[in-house]
């Protein structure tokens, strides 16, 4: 795998993050803690980017 492509990949990965968070902050905190129902993975949009946060904690260690 490239150096370009490693660096392609996170840039993506960043800008679709940002993207997903600004969406939630015009949501509001309320809008995010509310349930989303059983057909989701995860209770509510927090608990999603919780899991994301998570997941990019995971890689980040697996890459250092």
């Amino acid at each position: 795998m490239s150096v370009a492509l490693v660096r392609d990949l996170y840039d993506y990965h960043r800008w679709a993050n940002r993207t997903l968070f600004d969406l939630a902050a015009g949501l509001g905190e309320e809008a995010c803690a509310r349930e989303l129902g059983k057909h989701f993975s995860v209770p509510t949009l927090t608990r999603m980017f919780a899991h994301v946060y998570g997941a990019d904690a995971v890689w980040l260690h697996r890459w250092k």
